[in-house]
């Protein structure tokens, strides 16, 4: 009998042990995978540190990536880098341990809630703990957070958070017989964790959601009245908001987006269901790095899935209210609530991508425990026959992790999958044929046209990639796509962004004689009607577009339309805050002067002058060229 209950005992934590080893010996191949996305925007800048235009302090304090700044995970990178440890495989094993440490923080805080009130289920509470931080661990769902690099950030939100909530969890069981001690761990929980979570990432927020849920199914008297969860909750969103976004701040934010509040709201409830569907039954080709593809939800019938997903999320919510008092269902209520408030901030209002799958790693362990107590309270059987079917699906998840991590640790591999799950995405598409590029422009030049062929609503980036590739390579794009690309930049698709970025680089191919005697004027119609499509479409706050604008004046210059270039350019620079708009000005200048308008280049430059007296000197260099020489000049 001793033995039987030592092994009860030592059961848990040798298979969360078992689980963290495997977890580990499953990530190794995927070490070495390459960066991606949003990498090189945040990292890039360590790399220019030994020639001191990087120091550390900026590098840490000075990341634009959040309103917060995202210190706490800065300095981690930087920690990486002054340790020497800032190549791919080290950066990636360090985000592998933080995984591991996750998974540990995971089941001390489940066993920690059990503890207080055990979940009615024929499993012991700390082996239900374990199976859930084991099962955590192995997710493949979670792949595209621990090997995308900049996704640490979410990592160490993560890691702060669970610390938030265990020392919130031991502080509220320690408060009836030893007050000061409980006190002084939720301050530490409130007033040191807490902030570390958020500094590390602005999504942590949402675990104070998470404590609200704690106290209500854990430590409130029962019964726990759903309507009051359901305002408790609600009013924590509210003061989310209000933190976060002013009215006017929230709904500018979606001017430089193709979806707006409202089909962002209306898309959503998708998301959640596939992130579902992708946590339980991984074997799809959903996931990956690459969602660009994922399509807004236009209206409750565009597509056609909008509406079922929003009464299926309605309904999951009502569930959760219905179940919160009950014996035996209450587990799965308080996992459903934790899952859905982990999405509070990134799934909702903000002005984000509609499908990433970092947005479910702390929410995921909420659905894991929904999932596990139900199968334990309906499984008719023995348990030794859940065991083994447990034991078998297990088996599948880490197959699935094995062989995805594996395709995350080759370059190639991972953007030809990519490619292959997701053909209409223009990040997927655009990145494999960069990859190709450097290796067999050949190859690269076909890919790329084939995708746009296969994609019409990819076909104006695509098409300006493939002009770019050719101007690359030295040689003239051929005249018919040209005209393609015209006809595709009639009609766009994309956000201005992209459009920006492709028409960016042909331009500086072509000032530098890349693109040979190519014949761009077909462009100008184009360019013409995409500028009027950014003023229609994203309404009087044009200076939120003004970069790619900007660029349409330059080409409308390059390609000797300078009047329509000065109308284009004067129109920005009259709109816009001209403080934040020098190069517009310098821009304008350079048109005025080409048009032989004397005194518009004055009143330009005059402008100009009162908003760039602290401007470089190469900026300086280049506005006093455009200076006109006389007698009225040498006097002003």
């Amino acid at each position: 009998m001793s033995g039987a209950r030592s092994l009860a005992r030592h059961a848990p934590p040798l298979l969360l042990l078992l689980c963290i080893a495997l977890a580990a010996g499953l990530y190794l191949p995927g070490l070495n995978g390459p960066w991606l996305l949003d990498d090189f925007y945040n990292l890039g800048p360590f790399l220019q540190h030994a020639t001191g235009a990087a120091p550390y302090r900026d590098l840490i304090f000075s990341n634009p990536s959040g309103p917060l700044g995202r210190s706490v995970a800065m300095a981690s990178f930087a920690a990486n880098h002054a340790l020497g440890l800032f190549d791919t495989p080290a950066l990636k094993a360090t985000n592998l341990a933080l995984h591991l440490v996750n998974g540990l923080l995971l089941f001390a805080l489940l066993q920690s809630l059990f503890t207080r009130r055990p979940p009615t289920t024929r499993l012991a509470p700390a082996l239900l703990a374990a199976i859930i931080a084991g099962w955590w661990l192995l997710l493949p769902l979670h792949i595209s957070t621990v090997l995308y690099i900049v996704q640490r950030m979410t990592e160490l939100a993560t890691l702060f958070s669970l610390t938030t909530a265990l020392a919130f969890v031991h502080g509220r069981i320690a408060l009836p017989a030893h007050p000061r001690r409980a006190l002084a761990l939720i301050g530490a929980s409130l007033f040191l964790c807490f902030p570390l979570a958020l500094f590390a990432k602005e999504s942590a927020a949402t675990i104070l959601a998470g404590l609200v849920l704690i106290e209500l199914f854990f430590f409130q008297e029962r019964p726990v009245r759903p309507v009051l969860t359901l305002l408790a909750l609600a009013l924590l969103a509210g003061l989310v908001i209000l933190a976060l976004a002013t009215p006017d701040r929230l709904a500018n934010a979606y001017l430089s987006r193709d979806f707006s509040l409202a089909e962002r709201l209306l898309s959503q409830p998708r998301a959640l269901w596939s992130y579902a569907h992708s946590l339980f039954l991984p074997g799809g080709s959903a996931v990956g790095v690459f969602h660009d593809d994922f399509l807004p939800s236009r209206s409750l019938a565009m597509p056609a899935t909008t509406l079922p997903a929003l009464l299926g999320l309605i309904a999951v919510v009502g569930l959760a209210l219905r179940q919160a008092d009950s014996s035996r269902w209450w587990p799965v209520a308080f996992g459903l609530a934790f899952f859905l408030a982990g999405h509070l901030i990134e799934s909702t209002f903000i002005s984000l991508e509609l499908y990433f799958e970092h947005r479910n790693y702390l929410p995921s362990a909420g659905l894991l425990l929904a999932v596990a107590v139900t199968v334990l309270n309906v499984w008719p059987a023995r348990l030794s026959l859940l065991a083994l079917v447990a034991g078998l699906y297990l088996a599948l998840i880490a197959t699935t992790t094995a062989q995805r991590t594996f395709i995350w640790g080759n370059e190639a591999l991972l953007l030809e999958t990519s490619v292959i799950n997701h053909p209409h995405s223009v990040g997927a598409v655009t990145n494999l044929g960069e990859y190709l590029f450097e290796r067999d422009p050949a190859h690269a030049l076909q890919t790329v046209a084939k995708a746009a062929e296969a994609a019409p609503a990819s076909a104006d980036v695509l098409s300006l990639q493939l002009l770019s590739m050719y101007c690359r390579l030295g040689m003239p794009p051929p005249a018919p796509l040209i005209r393609a690309s015209a006809t595709a930049l009639g009609q766009p698709r994309n956000a201005p962004q992209s459009i920006r970025i492709g028409l960016t680089e042909i331009l500086a191919h072509k000032q530098q004689g890349h693109c040979g005697n190519a014949d761009f004027s077909p462009l100008v119609p184009a360019l013409l009607n995409y500028d009027r499509h950014l003023v229609q479409h994203y309404g009087p706050l044009r200076r939120r577009v003004w970069n790619t604008r900007l660029v349409l004046g330059e080409w409308l210059l390059e390609l000797g339309q300078t009047g329509p270039a000065v109308q284009l350019l004067d129109d920005i620079w009259t709109q816009g805050s001209n403080a934040h708009l020098p190069l517009v000005g310098l821009a304008l200048a350079s048109a005025r002067a080409r048009a032989g308008d004397g005194v518009g280049l004055r009143q330009t430059l005059r402008e100009l002058d009162a908003v760039t007296a602290d401007a470089p000197p190469d900026f300086q260099k280049k506005v006093n060229r455009l200076r006109p020489v006389g007698p009225q000049e040498q006097h002003d």
